[in-house]
């Protein structure tokens, strides 16, 4: 079996395991949200303070952020996040695939945006 060749890293990717993947660093959301002030940046989390995500105004400038499917956010991301909103969920399963969770947030804020 050849080696794959290594990506060249950047502040975005490390390589792990032969695959490139998205740090997960609390500097790099820091210089992120720097970059454009004003923006609320809420959290998608499974939290005792998290609102549900259909009593939060996304109409204004907004960051969605979600976590991996397996760990979620890091403490210290969520810390810095202005909010934490949840999607309610029934039966025994508590949350959806993150792209899922994603997609429904994105469409609430939409929804929101066009409802004026």
């Amino acid at each position: 079996m050849q080696s794959q060749e290594k990506p060249p890293y950047d502040t975005h990717f490390a390589w792990i395991g032969g695959e490139a993947k998205v740090k997960a660093l609390v500097e790099r959301f820091y210089d992120l949200m720097d970059l454009e002030p004003g923006y609320a940046a809420d959290a998608a989390a499974l939290a005792p303070e998290a609102r549900s995500y259909t009593e939060y105004d996304f109409r204004g400038p907004t960051a969605l952020v979600l976590g991996t499917e397996a760990d979620g956010l890091t403490p210290q991301v969520r810390a810095a996040c202005d909010e934490t909103v949840i999607i309610p969920m029934m039966g025994r399963i508590d949350s959806l695939n993150v792209s899922v969770a994603g997609a429904v947030l994105a469409f609430e804020a939409v929804r929101q945006r066009s409802n004026g």
